[in-house]
């Protein structure tokens, strides 16, 4: 049976479907590829059977016997099928009947027939503060195709809005600054589309709080008249501060920035209230003008991490209260008057004060409270004054008896009153008289305060009021020591006397009487005053602190005590006795106080003596008082230092370091204090053989290095000696003998630091160099040392051979993993503890070229439709390697796969077109480009470059049916625009 295939291929004009139809076949399989959109009923492929027989043996009958479930005619679908293999059975109609069967593969090609689909529902949060470039998240998809139909580009089409999007990866990151305080939320409609369809959603962006604003005052500063304040507690103000942030960083709390006296704030509210009693104070005559006006700082503060401040002033200007009522300066006002006196003389005058007040609330004006009652007289309203205002003549012996009212200016305004009593009378005839014009009175000092010293007498000739007597002391009575009864006369002891601060009272006493025009006389009365014995001697100062020398003679005058008595003649003789003493080597002279010795004082014995000395009066021994006198023996240098052994033995290693203490050298002296104390020193020569001394202890140390091999014994001369300058006498001397013991000491390397170049691609066992030291102790074990290397050989890059320093490479160098390698290379002998010594191996690796240049660009654009040569990109490379193995880089194009027949690379990297491109042929190229750098051998390596074709307007759009599904992920649609549908052209062959 021979068999023929033709092929039948139809061309779709409908929508955006078309087929394609491609045969491999070699007999028995044949392979046919078609798009899933190809219309049912197309056909695909055509097998013809011949049968050499004839009638109906030789017709010929086709079927599918395998492969085509159903056996019925359904559109294509490649996401629910992708392959089909079937068997097609041709048989005749003969007997017994003949058949042969073909396999024919159908590949079901992808179409882009299915939207991207949104992985989820998208939202994510995003600090305000988040910088430029900041990655809020990213946007998924899903496709059901394959290929480029599955791959989903995204975009954002509100440029408004402060995010792009990231069209490969759907990284949406922030494009613009955010403020919370403006925008709190985003919704970002974000559409994915592949090359045939688009979809969207909406992502929803939360701005999360940073705490970026400070609190703010609502005022810039607070400014307040207050009055008085006589609580504790009260509300005076309130200030009010407000932060647009969030939570903790939102709210806000008060504080006083410095610590008012008189204010205090609640932290919550803002409300200020008073710490103590606030009363006006009157600023005239201060040098405080300020005195009522109290300014502090009010601090708002956030609870932010950290928290952010702002802050405001606030003054509070304390105004007067009118809270004083005026008042009088008597309880009552009493005054008589002549019956003949003229209208308008000013009788008398009341006066109230209002100190407490300030301004108008201190201003008084006087009223009377029952003008009924005072039609005889008349008040000026402004100062008090009380004068007749018609003639008195028929008012004798009259009394008058009204009130007076006394009233501020303030608001409310307040008053007192006070009674005024005026009594009309005769003329004042006569002066009062005394018994006797002059009187002289004796007194001790200790007279009783309120007795009674002298009484004196007037008497006046006149009548009633006229002749009514006060008495009072007019001059001598400064003090306030005496006092005298008004009525009687009585003359009294107001305050102790004191004889020793006045002697003599010389007092003038009146005696006024009671008339309007009153008289007054005069009598002086001297009061002398006489001694008693009321003082005590007094010591000046009380404790006394003299000094004296050791070995003085006895009868030597220590100090002159002095003590006085306020007291005078036979009360002020005064007598000195030792009471209490620790040694009879002192005496006092009972008549000067002065105070010497008596015996032999020795200061190694005893330093210092206390005795209390006693003063006190001859007549009244009781009159006494006591002084401190603490006598200080002051030494002299009687003894010289002596060494407790003549000759000193010590030894120390050569080793031991600066400080180490050797020995001790002791001398004693038998004096005391100062006198005894000992200082030493190293003199001569001595000082130079790296030893010195304590001067204090004794104690001998190393201050310089030590060597055994150079001295092995060294004496030095110690002299101990009192402070003060060396005066021959009084020195002692002694020798120290120092034995140096032999020590270990460290090899040392010929260098400090040893600097190698080699290069870095030498192979391990590449000699790198030879390090060397020497050891120069004599003993054996001790001069004997190996090679290490210590620090820095990171990754055991190197050895060293332990007898000979050689330094070799041991793992393969990189310069540009590590250029440089610092070791420590030490040498160790074997003495007991061992003894190191170091020096520095500084390695410099050089470049080779080993490594190949890399591509720094890899994406490109280009417009369809430009002409050929139109520049499209310059390549960059770079190359870890150093100059020369570096660039410049040359440039070339693999000449395999299409996309060389439409660029062309220069060796410097420069791309271009070399025709003409059309998008809708070929959307993407891939470049495969080789880069080789300058070095020797040079090195190369191939990237590829991707160029994208930027797509024109330059096909008209078709008419087309589409079928648009929309998933919904929520649990009950409400309705609404779901997105909008926008044609798209393309064209169909």
């Amino acid at each position: 049976v021979e068999v023929a295939i033709y092929i039948v291929c139809y061309v779709a004009y409908l929508g955006p479907f078309h087929s394609l139809v491609k045969t491999q076949n070699a007999f028995p399989l044949y392979r046919v590829e078609l798009d899933e959109n190809t219309l049912t009923g197309t056909d695909l492929i055509q097998v013809l059977a011949t049968d050499g027989d004839e009638g109906t043996n030789g017709q010929v009958r086709y079927s599918i016997v395998s492969g085509d479930t159903g056996n019925d005619v359904r559109p294509l679908d490649r996401e629910k099928l992708s392959r089909y293999t079937l068997t097609i059975k041709a048989s005749d109609k003969g007997t017994p009947l003949q058949s042969t069967t073909v396999k024919v593969i159908i590949n079901v090609l992808d179409e882009n027939d299915n939207a991207p689909r949104f992985s989820q529902i998208f939202s994510a949060s995003v600090p305000e503060n988040a910088p430029l470039g900041f990655t809020v998240t990213r946007v998924t998809t899903s496709d059901e195709d394959i290929g480029m139909n599955a791959v989903s580009r995204y975009s954002i089409r509100d440029t408004s809005l402060p995010f792009i999007i990231n069209p490969s990866t759907g990284d949406i990151t922030v494009s613009r600054l955010l403020n919370r305080e403006d925008t709190d939320r985003y919704r970002i409609r974000v559409s994915a589309h592949d090359s045939g369809w688009t979809v969207s959603t909406d992502v929803t962006v939360f701005v999360t709080d940073v705490n970026d604003n400070a609190p703010r005052f609502t005022k810039p500063s607070y400014y307040l008249e207050c009055p008085e304040l006589p609580g504790i507690g009260l509300k005076v103000t309130q200030v009010s501060a407000t932060d647009p942030d969030e939570g903790s960083n939102g709210h806000v709390f008060y504080f006083i920035k410095s610590q008012s006296e008189f204010f205090r704030i609640n932290a919550t509210t803002g409300e200020i209230f008073n710490k103590q009693y606030l009363r006006y104070q009157n600023s005239s005559g201060s040098s405080n003008v300020n005195i009522n006006r109290h300014s502090f700082i009010v601090t708002s503060s956030d609870r932010g991490s950290p928290p952010l401040l702002s802050e405001t002033t606030v003054t509070i200007n304390i105004v007067d209260s009118n809270d004083n009522a005026p008042l009088f300066l008597a309880s009552k006002y009493f005054t008589p008057v002549t019956k003949n006196v003229r209208a308008g003389t000013n009788l008398i005058k009341v006066t109230a004060v209002d100190d407490k007040d300030f301004g108008l609330n201190s201003e008084v004006e006087y009223f009377v409270s029952d003008e009924s009652k005072t039609n005889k007289f008349s008040l000026d309203r402004s100062t008090g004054w009380i004068s007749v205002s018609s003639s008195l003549m028929a008012d004798l012996n009259k009394k008058f008896l009204f009130k007076v009212k006394a009233k501020d200016k303030g608001n409310p305004p307040l008053s007192s009153e006070v009674a005024v009593e005026i009594v009309v009378t005769e003329e004042n005839y006569h002066t009062p008289e005394f018994s006797q014009s002059h009187m002289s009175v004796t007194i001790p000092e200790s007279h009783s305060v309120g007795a009674v010293i002298r009484t004196v007498s007037a008497r006046d000739r006149d009548a009633a009021m006229n002749g009514l007597i006060r008495y009072n002391i007019s001059s001598g009575n400064e003090a306030g020591n005496f006092a005298i009864n008004t009525t009687t006369g009585t003359l009294t002891l107001a305050k102790p006397l004191d004889f020793e601060l006045c002697q003599k009272h010389e007092l003038i006493v009146t005696a006024t009487d009671g008339g309007w025009v009153s008289r007054t006389g005069f009598c002086s009365v001297t009061i002398n005053v006489i001694d008693v014995n009321d003082n005590s001697p007094a010591f000046s100062p009380e404790d006394y602190f003299p000094n004296v020398l050791e070995n003085a003679p006895s009868g030597t005058t220590v100090i002159r005590l002095n003590a006085s008595d306020a007291d005078s003649g036979p009360n002020a003789v005064i007598a000195y006795a030792i009471q209490s003493s620790d040694s009879d080597l002192f005496v006092i002279d009972p008549n000067t106080g002065t105070i010497t010795t008596q015996g032999f004082l020795d200061y190694e014995t005893k330093q210092s003596y206390h005795l209390t000395i006693k003063a006190f009066n001859v007549p009244d021994e009781e009159r006494c008082s006591f002084a401190s006198v603490n006598i200080q023996l002051e030494g002299t240098n009687e003894y010289v230092p002596r060494f407790v052994s003549k000759l000193y033995y010590f030894e120390v290693s050569e080793a031991a370091s600066k400080g180490t203490i050797v020995g001790e050298v002791f001398a004693s002296d038998r004096d005391l204090g100062t006198d005894g104390e000992v200082h030493y020193l190293i003199f001569g020569n001595s000082r130079k053989k790296g030893f010195q001394i304590d001067e204090k202890s004794g104690q001998i140390y190393v201050s310089g290095p030590l060597d055994r091999e150079k001295e092995e014994r060294i004496s030095l001369k110690v002299l101990a000696k009192n402070f003060g300058s060396i005066r021959g006498a009084d020195i002692d001397e002694v020798t120290v003998n120092i034995t140096v013991l032999d020590a270990n000491d460290p090899p040392v390397f010929t260098l400090g630091t040893y600097n190698i170049q080699i290069s870095e691609g030498v192979p391990p066992g590449t000699h790198v160099t030879f390090v060397s030291a020497f050891d120069s102790d004599s003993v054996p074990s001790w001069s004997r040392f190996s090679y290490f290397i210590g620090s820095g050989n990171d990754n055991s890059a190197f050895s060293i051979n332990p007898q000979t320093g050689q330094v070799t490479v041991t793992a393969e160098l990189d310069r540009e993993t590590r250029p440089v390698y610092n070791l420590s290379v030490l040498a160790i002998d074997s003495g007991t503890p061992s003894a190191t010594g170091s020096a520095s191996l500084l390695v410099t690796l050089e470049d080779i070229n080993d490594n190949g240049p890399t591509l720094s660009t890899h994406q490109g654009e280009v417009m369809e439709n430009n002409r050929a040569g139109t520049l499209v990109m310059t390549l960059q490379s770079s190359d870890p390697d150093l100059p020369p193995n570096q660039g410049p880089f040359t440039y070339y194009l693999l000449s395999t796969g299409p996309a060389t027949s439409y660029f062309s690379l220069s060796t410097a990297g420069v791309l271009t077109t070399t025709r003409e491109i059309d998008r809708e042929q070929i959307s993407d190229f891939y470049l495969s480009v080789i880069t080789r750098d300058s070095g020797i051998p040079q090195m190369s390596s191939t990237g590829t470059v991707q160029i994208k074709v930027i797509d024109q307007n330059d096909n008209p759009s078709q008419p087309r049916t589409v079928e648009i599904y929309v998933h919904y992920y929520g649990n009950l649609f409400p309705g609404g625009i779901l997105g909008n549908v926008n044609g798209v052209l393309r064209v169909f062959f």
